[in-house]
């Protein structure tokens, strides 16, 4: 599946609240040396992720998998360097970056 907007456009920044997301998984993480998934309220209530292995499973079952990743535990000092934020000109609710 993939993302069916109908042409509506976001009632919120988009860009904006991306940069939100990655700043709260990389702080929380920096801060306790570990990694922390992001909050559940990030997800929508009826949120189903459908992999191409994994799946479907809801909001609460994707928080639960995350709180098991460990990924600072694996590498200590990794450095995601996501930079290069850029809102898709043809899903205005998808962000890319690198």
């Amino acid at each position: 599946d993939f993302l069916k907007f109908g042409g509506a456009t976001p009632p919120f920044d988009v860009l904006s609240k991306t940069q939100e997301y990655v700043a709260a998984t990389a702080s929380a993480a920096s801060d306790r040396g570990e990694y922390l998934p992001a909050p559940e309220t990030y997800y929508a209530d009826d949120y189903v992720f459908r992999g191409s292995i994994v799946g479907p499973i809801s909001r609460r079952d994707v928080a639960e998998t995350q709180k098991s990743f460990n990924l600072l535990g694996a590498y200590p000092d990794i450095d995601r360097g996501i930079f290069g934020l850029t809102v898709d000109p043809q899903n205005p609710y998808r962000v890319f970056f690198f």
